[in-house]
């Protein structure tokens, strides 16, 4: 496994950083699962109704949807708007019924019994979801073909929260890899003896691919161990991979520091569950199939409450709500059950659960776009102008809550986005954020701004309204 190739790191956010966004409109519900995933650009007016062909022919004639229905088109700054164009049964922006609304990505319009959400994101590699996987999102897809560029290159770091499916990226890379030897996957920090049990490991992998689960749990004694194993020429034909739940800059301060280098080659962001809502309704749709039969379906209602929840658990979190739906149901349909609000709630800090049709009120926050100034549901206005630092800050916090909402953005995408004239050390630029962002938490935003695994987030689930100077 030594090697004299040069470090390379890829991850998901540097992508982001180099690929252009534009807006698209993605069909996420539809009574014919294989439509679901269509998706059209919105680079200029786009009219949908029932004999509107934008998704293909015969797509969208639905009786519950007017011949002409809603109207998307592009307002000032290049924000989407939609407008109501007069339809018998309304169109809808978030459970709530509309004339004419503007739009932030992930924003879902329900026009008769199919439902919409507007993205802002990429255009998705041509890469198609590996066996067993599902998903076709400009962030999974993404995390899918760096994997494919590391399969071969030496060991790999795949980072991520709990149930964001890095076993099964492993698994895929491992698959993808060439490699004849077995693949063998353990999870670290369950042994009194981690050092024998690594090596027995290692050696039943030969040729093959090892994945050390949860590898910042690996004790000290093993650290050194695996240090001593990846410098050696016995490894040289197997794969590595470790996963786990921390970022590389977290990873630094739980391994040892040229463990560390070794094993982030290839460091991979899987994102999580938000950072790909429209995979929601295909993946769900699966987990179905899997506890019911080939021909399921989902009702308009239950996608919509699967696509307005926020997911900390993930994948896991998502399957085991989709076998309880599985359950509770009488036929091949799968719809709201009793309960399932409080059971989405028990999962979210979210202050309240929007509905299709349904929607629990809440005062939004009111933010300055460049982040100069932000008012607080009870009214209170703090201004930045002459907080120069916190302003940047906030204002890239706004871009990322409106440009991919429920992303979280890790401490180096802070430094490289709000600190951009300064070159700071790590732990210096690390307190610098959390400096930043503990006040403005203590300034009125404690409610939306989140601290998670993976970083900072601007709460999706909490009301926010962002205005363009």
């Amino acid at each position: 496994m030594a090697t004299a190739e040069t470090t390379q790191t890829s991850t998901l956010a540097e992508d982001d950083g180099r690929a252009p966004r534009q807006w698209w409109i993605e069909l996420v519900h539809h009574d014919d699962p294989s439509h679901i995933g269509r998706r059209i650009a919105l680079d200029g007016p786009v009219g949908l109704g029932r004999k509107s062909d934008a998704f293909g022919e015969g797509v969208l004639d639905d009786g519950h949807i007017s011949r002409a229905h809603a109207e998307f088109d592009r307002g000032s700054g290049g924000t989407p708007i939609v407008r109501d164009a007069g339809s018998r049964n309304g169109t809808y922006v978030n459970g709530s019924r509309i004339q004419e609304h503007p739009l932030i990505s992930g924003d879902v319009i329900g026009l008769g019994r199919a439902l919409l959400m507007v993205t802002r994101e990429p255009q998705p590699p041509e890469h198609q979801a590996p066996e067993g996987m599902v998903g076709n999102s400009y962030a999974f897809l993404s995390a899918v073909t760096t994997v494919g560029k590391a399969s071969t290159r030496g060991p790999t770091l795949l980072w991520g929260e709990s149930g964001v499916g890095k076993s099964a990226l492993a698994r895929h890379l491992h698959t993808i890899s060439g490699r004849t030897g077995p693949l063998e996957i353990t999870r670290c920090g369950r042994s009194q003896d981690e050092e024998a049990l690594l090596g027995a490991v290692l050696d039943a992998a030969a040729g093959g691919t090892v994945v050390l689960d949860n590898v910042e749990e690996l004790p000290a004694a093993a650290q050194l161990f695996l240090v001593d194993r990846l410098d050696g020429a016995e490894l040289q034909d197997t794969g590595l991979v470790a996963c786990t739940v921390e970022s590389p800059e977290s990873l630094a301060h739980r391994l040892r520091p040229e463990l560390v280098h070794r094993l982030r080659r290839w460091s991979i962001r899987v994102p999580s569950l938000t950072e790909r809502r429209t995979d929601i309704p295909l993946l769900a749709l699966a987990f179905a199939r899997r506890y019911c039969n080939p021909e399921v379906r989902l009702d308009a209602e239950f996608t919509f409450r699967l696509l307005r929840h926020r997911w900390p658990g993930n994948l896991h979190e998502l399957e085991a709500l989709v076998e309880r739906a599985a359950v509770e149901s009488d036929d091949d349909t799968l719809t709201p059950f009793e309960g399932l609000d409080a059971l989405l709630a028990q999962q979210s800090s979210a202050a309240g659960i929007s509905t299709y049709g349904r929607k629990v009120e809440r005062e939004p926050f009111v933010a300055d776009a460049g982040g100069r100034w932000y008012t607080t549901p009870d009214g209170q206005r703090f201004d930045l102008e002459r907080r120069k630092t916190l302003a940047r800050v906030l204002g890239t916090m706004l871009d990322a809550r409106r440009d991919e909402p429920g992303r979280a953005l890790s401490v180096s995408d802070m430094l490289d986005r709000a600190w951009t004239d300064e070159k700071l050390l790590p732990r210096a630029g690390a307190n610098r954020v959390y400096v930043a962002m503990t006040t403005l938490r203590k300034m009125g935003l404690r409610d939306l701004l989140v601290r998670t695994d993976s970083g900072y987030v601007l709460d999706p689930e909490v009301p926010l309204r962002i205005i363009e100077a």
